[in-house]
């Protein structure tokens, strides 16, 4: 608003500027200003907050392999913004150009005023945070903050040598399920569960698949800086590491490219012994893809032979993926969805919505239905909320978490506090494995570490994990 106020301001100045340079410089930098502004408040409409080290990560990881065609309304109405701008630009010039009015010191004052207009705009405060993380004595102090948090996982024997299947729904959040009628009635309808109904996503960190993944696998922040084979540059313990060590057989699976936001190079530097994508399921005959990649029901099947396949060739095995059906803007329809609509069917992502429902559902039925159901834990989370949060009512948004397991008898909500941080390490203490992992936190014992901070410790936080993996044990 300041920065607005200020801006507006150096326009009045500018209309009686003295000198045809000065106005086109003077309007150089009112189009920088507005351009800037475009920028860092498409931001906050889309993830809620502004340009950060973490959003700007994920737009250089996701530079190659996003399918930008199917964001073509949101791409088209930012280029008429530009196109809004520069006639803003020209009538602003036309207008001054002509005015006879014209005064020597209202040209240090357009400077003065244009200058505070862009020292508060938000993108300035992103470039400033960002220099600010290599500033070495804020490093140091920040380093400090860190290691009072942070802890080294130290596993015990695991208690319950179960496999596990661990789902995670793209963009779901838990208000699909609490805010919708008859939206998401099989997942309602699971009864040997533990819901959780108060994780949400971290202020910075796990905005993106490829973070949340992360996040949720080790309990930190995904590192900023990749080793010399472009995998990411950490040494953080993470769940699969210590399933690993543990006798476990690792599987994964997504249906859009594994190459996407370095999907497959987190796998391999995590342990992961088996690895599929788009490119795979296009190797064993899928020849049907939708702008990400393999609909949700071709890839369920393909997951549920995989989990048959495990539970009768491996002792113990950790089985992943991720759904695409519910990817902004619209999500995706699978085959098997082509008759099932929510209410009247006009929304698309709800329709999505309702499909994932669908699917996830009958792919839990299956292995419930299964001789193998009793030694198997299903595990469900989204991986960050959805952006653009249209399809919700006005409450807060909350990430989805469950696990399902038949030696829970009865459905328990449980409304401790946490984040994406503590969803594999809460599994993990229901496991008996430990309660504490990074960052994470078993919130059935524990309280999520940065339960009582002010968003700017966490989020400082956050960010020296990221920046300072190699080094977060030390």
């Amino acid at each position: 608003m300041i920065s607005a106020l200020f801006f507006l301001i150096s326009l009045l100045f500018l209309y009686f500027c003295y000198g045809k340079n000065i106005k086109i410089f003077g309007l150089v930098l009112v189009f920088f200003y507005l351009i800037t502004a475009l920028f860092s408040y498409s931001f906050y409409f889309a993830y809620g907050k502004f340009l950060d080290l973490s959003l700007l990560q994920v737009i250089l990881l996701s530079i190659k392999g996003a399918p930008l065609s199917i964001y073509y309304k949101e791409i088209l109405l930012f280029l008429s913004c530009v196109v809004a701008i520069l006639l803003f630009c020209l009538l602003i010039y036309q207008r001054s150009i002509k005015n006879k009015f014209k005064f020597k010191y209202f040209n240090y004052l357009f400077f003065a005023t244009m200058f505070l207009a862009i020292a508060q705009n938000p993108l300035i405060y992103t470039i400033s945070d960002i220099f600010k993380i290599e500033n070495p004595i804020k490093v140091k102090l920040s380093k400090d903050r860190l290691h009072k948090y942070i802890v080294k996982p130290a596993p015990n024997k695991l208690n319950l040598d179960k496999n596990i299947v661990y789902i995670y729904l793209e963009s779901f959040n838990a208000n699909f399920t609490t805010d919708f009628a008859d939206l998401t009635p099989n997942l309602n309808s699971i009864k040997n569960k533990i819901e959780f109904t108060n994780i949400k996503e971290p202020i910075s960190r796990a905005a993106f698949t490829i973070q949340g993944i992360y996040a949720s696998m080790c309990g930190t922040s995904y590192p900023v800086k990749e080793d010399k084979h472009k995998r990411p540059a950490t040494d953080a313990l993470c769940a699969s590491e210590i399933l690993k060590e543990s006798g476990y057989y690792l599987s994964f699976m997504k249906g859009a490219s594994l190459d996407f936001q370095g999907t497959r190079s987190f796998l391999e530097a995590k342990k992961f012994d088996k690895m599929s994508g788009k490119e795979e399921f296009a190797k064993r005959g899928v020849d049907k893809f939708n702008e990400w990649g393999v609909d949700d029901d071709v890839m369920l099947e393909f997951a549920f032979k995989e989990f048959m396949r495990l539970s009768q060739e491996k002792d113990k095995f950790l089985l992943s993926f991720i759904t695409v059906g519910t990817h902004t803007p619209d999500g995706f329809i699978s085959q098997k969805c082509s008759q099932i609509k929510y209410k009247d069917g006009k929304d698309k992502m709800l329709n999505a919505v309702k499909c994932t429902d669908f699917l996830i559902g009958e792919f839990i039925r299956k292995i419930q239905s299964s001789k193998f159901s009793k030694n198997t834990i299903i595990v469900v989370q989204n991986d960050h909320y959805m952006p653009l949060f249209s399809h919700t009512s006005n409450l807060e948004p909350k990430m989805y978490f469950l696990i399902i397991d038949d030696d829970i008898k009865e459905l328990k909500r449980v409304d401790f506090a946490g984040t994406t941080f503590d969803t594999f390490t809460t599994l993990f203490g229901y496991m008996g494995v430990l309660d504490k992992m990074n960052l994470g936190r078993n919130v059935l014992k524990n309280l999520s570490f940065d339960k009582d901070l002010k968003d700017s410790v966490k989020k400082d936080i956050y960010d020296t994990a990221a920046t300072q993996s190699l080094d977060l044990y030390n």
